[in-house]
């Protein structure tokens, strides 16, 4: 909890206070929609209607290279639901350079966090 009513012991307990405030806002939605998928044993043959969360279903990985942070994955997404197709991905703020995903090939019993490094457009 943010401590706004009287000093921090000293700089080490106040970063790492805001760090873990700051991870909790980032990790949360991502928890919640999780926790959704989970609990209604469904395989999101619907939209979903989660805040701060962006469901993509129908991706495959097509590839793998070697990149300067370490493996990269080519991901393709087909039929993604309530976007037009002729979205142009490379202005789109959907799939921004880092932003955090979260993958799973079996209705998120796995969980595989990867960052996106770059779009390729057809």
């Amino acid at each position: 909890m943010n401590n706004v009513n009287k000093e921090y012991p000293n700089v080490h307990r106040y970063l790492e206070t805001h760090f873990r405030l700051l991870r909790e806002d980032l990790l949360a939605p991502y928890r919640y929609a999780v926790k959704e998928f989970r609990s209604k044993q469904t395989q999101w043959t619907t939209k979903p209607q989660l805040h701060d969360v962006q469901v993509y279903s129908n991706a495959s990985l097509v590839g793998m290279r070697a990149g300067n942070a370490g493996t990269e994955y080519l991901i393709k997404f087909d039929n993604i639901e309530g976007h037009a197709m002729n979205v142009h991905w490379i202005n789109s703020k959907l799939l921004m350079f880092n932003s955090l995903l979260c993958i799973s090939p079996d209705g998120f019993s796995t969980l595989f966090w990867v960052v996106v490094v770059g779009i390729l457009e057809p």
